[in-house]
């Protein structure tokens, strides 16, 4: 999907986690979401029939139903459970984005990593195994939470040698949640810029 182009349909995804993200200015990228299998990409566009107003992009091997926006239409129209459906994932998609847009809003460095951490361990989690791994780039990390590569990968230094993370390459573990719960609920404003 590509931020401007028309929408055809909708993408159910199956397999995989797909980024959501829109290019503010060459280099600089602000990843909004991640979808996970069972979600549906594009449902907003297809109902208000407007382009892409974002982009998204593959994190790892992804399977993807496409849905052409007739039997979409069709099937929100004939099934009230479909559109109920509907309504939910479109809820907590809206309210993951408001969420994050306050994360980056006067929140320092540490507790927007610390909260992009504990979203994405959640999104990884299994049902069998509730230690997740998280497979992200730090580039990506940066681009969730609204920072530079190199203070993303200062702050994750501070937070492996404070024992709240475990780093092996693009493999990221959380070894102290309640710490991190701790860190994400810092409250500490920025002061505003004259």
């Amino acid at each position: 999907m590509r931020e401007g182009a028309q929408v055809r349909g909708v993408h159910l995804l199956v397999q995989g986690k797909i980024k959501v993200y829109r290019d503010l200015m060459p280099g600089l990228r602000q990843i909004f979401h991640f979808h996970c299998p069972g979600d549906l990409l594009g449902c907003q566009q297809v109902l208000t029939e407007e382009p892409y107003s974002f982009q998204a992009e593959a994190l790892e091997d992804c399977q993807t139903i496409f849905i052409s926006t007739e039997a979409f239409l069709k099937q929100a129209s004939q099934s009230p459970s479909f559109t109920q459906y509907l309504l939910e994932q479109q809820s907590r998609e809206f309210s993951a984005w408001m969420k994050h847009l306050g994360l980056t809003a006067r929140r320092s460095v540490r507790v927007r990593l610390a909260v992009c951490l504990l979203n994405l361990h959640e999104l990884s989690r299994l049902p069998e195994n509730p230690t997740a791994v998280i497979h992200l780039s730090r580039t990506d990390l940066a681009d969730y939470a609204a920072t530079t590569l190199e203070t993303t990968v200062r702050v994750m230094r501070e937070m492996k040698e404070a024992g709240l993370i475990h780093i092996r390459g693009r493999r990221i573990m959380l070894l102290d949640l309640p710490g991190l719960i701790q860190v994400s609920q810092e409250i500490k404003l920025k002061k505003p810029e004259a």
